[in-house]
């Protein structure tokens, strides 16, 4: 089976994000969407 994770639905803080998906790397999931969809014009990952 695969499994895919779509993009943050929230405003997160930078470090809360890439905590994150520091943690989903270690699952099974398969694909990954990294991001947020909450407004395209947020760069909090730069």
């Amino acid at each position: 089976m695969k499994i895919t994770l779509g993009p943050i639905p929230f405003l997160w803080d930078k470090e809360k994000i890439i905590t994150f998906y520091k943690e989903i790397a270690n699952t099974p999931v398969t694909t990954v969407y990294i991001g947020e969809v909450v407004c395209s014009k947020r760069t909090i990952l730069g």
